[in-house]
């Protein structure tokens, strides 16, 4: 992002028809405007794998890739904003996960960001960079604090935490709707359904591997594990359940499932933030990293409606692209 003050911003959208400029949405399979957007990226850019643009970009409705064009058709800028649908005590809300910001002329940023917060009831980055955390603290967004990156060397030193419930794991192909939890102890979750999971964490895609676990507690459904089977890491993608002990419980033997050959020497990739997961999920071998991930949300119509607690939430690393990175499965790049 460029450093320019939220006046700037707001003169440089109005300014923009006169300029003749426009935003429009990238398209699917448009291979010969993709090739120009991923001029002078590094070979590790998610633009630059099309099946990847294609299936997070193009035909869905929740993630788009917009561009800031000229009167040529050249992009000045880029942002694209998965809008993600969260559960709160006050309601439920949109956050809009930004990625690929890039602003390709001066002036550029401001449009793309206020564009940004069109889309949805708040921004929300999660990860990001130092420039990046300048600048969104002096447009003062909200920092919630108590993120924590949690990481297990290798998955075959996995423990078992004699006080979690017994579980079993049945492996699915697609979400249905008894998958999705009835009932929530938190107060903070992504709560989406069937249809935008099977789309974000779809078990047949190309370019990455997902696989999804229903847990299973007594003989009934108590909730989801997607892991992220990336070529060196075994990450724990996205979960959702009806007791905390229950769900971590379903985390641990996915991940005993899954740990299959070499895949026992792996390292497992995860954060927490609910603080009797943390316990548990420490007590199984994972150990916390120094630095918290940083969980920012704009508030442009005030403060957010989120509860200020992070003990209280359920977060998953895979949001956004966070998981959607460098190196994917098998696949050409531009």
């Amino acid at each position: 992002m460029s450093q320019t003050t939220t006046a700037q911003f707001v003169a440089e959208r109005r300014a923009a028809p006169a300029q003749g400029l426009r935003m429009v949405p990238f398209e699917r399979n448009d291979r010969d405007r993709l090739t120009r957007l991923c001029a002078g990226l590094g070979d590790h850019a998610n633009l630059r794998f099309p099946d990847f643009v294609d299936h997070y970009y193009a035909g869905n409705e929740w993630c788009r890739l917009h561009m800031l064009l000229d009167d040529r058709d050249e992009a000045l800028g880029l942002i694209g904003v998965e809008r993600m649908p969260f559960a709160t005590p006050n309601g439920p809300i949109t956050l809009g996960f930004g990625t690929n910001y890039r602003a390709y002329q001066p002036g550029a940023g401001g449009i793309m960001l206020l564009h940004w917060l069109a889309q949805c009831d708040s921004g929300l980055v999660f990860g990001g960079n130092d420039l990046t955390h300048r600048i969104l603290k002096q447009q003062k967004w909200t920092w919630y604090p108590g993120i924590r990156q949690l990481r297990l060397d290798e998955a075959r030193r996995l423990r078992r935490v004699p006080d979690l419930p017994p579980v079993q794991l049945r492996e699915e192909s697609e979400f249905t709707t008894d998958l999705l939890p009835s009932r929530s102890p938190f107060a903070f979750r992504l709560a989406p359904n069937c249809d935008y999971l099977n789309w974000r964490y779809g078990t047949a895609l190309p370019f990455v591997r997902y696989r999804l676990f229903r847990i299973l507690c007594d003989s009934r459904t108590a909730g989801y594990v997607v892991l992220n089977l990336k070529l060196d890491l075994l990450l724990v993608a996205q979960c959702d359940g009806d007791a905390p002990q229950t769900l971590t419980a379903g985390i641990l033997e996915a991940i005993r499932t899954a740990a299959e050959g070499d895949r026992q020497r792996q390292p497992v990739s995860m954060v927490a933030s609910h603080t009797p997961m943390i316990d548990a999920l420490c007590r199984a071998g994972f150990r916390g990293h120094p630095d918290e991930r940083p969980f920012i949300v704009s508030g442009r119509n005030g403060p957010p409606r989120i509860p200020a607690d992070t003990g209280t939430w359920l977060v998953n690393l895979d949001w956004g692209d966070n998981g959607l990175r460098y190196p994917f499965l098998g696949q050409p790049h531009l």
